[in-house]
């Protein structure tokens, strides 16, 4: 399976942040390794498929600039 991480930009500057195909930590781990250089994140909301430690995991990442 191909790891993908998608990234929305919206006009009020909000970033959005889904990756596919990451477990658990890794997710939020790739997230912050992507976006360390140029941004801070100000938070993580974790769904549900985090928690459930399948292969196909999808974390929603809300970053303000």
């Amino acid at each position: 399976m191909d790891k993908k991480i998608n990234v929305l930009i919206k006009n009020d500057k909000t970033i959005f942040v889904e990756t596919e195909n990451y477990k658990g930590e890794a997710c939020v781990s790739v997230v912050k390794d992507l976006f360390k250089t140029f941004l801070e994140i100000d938070n993580f909301e974790l769904t549900s498929d985090y928690y459930d430690g399948e292969v196909g995991i999808n974390n929603g990442v809300e970053i303000k600039l």
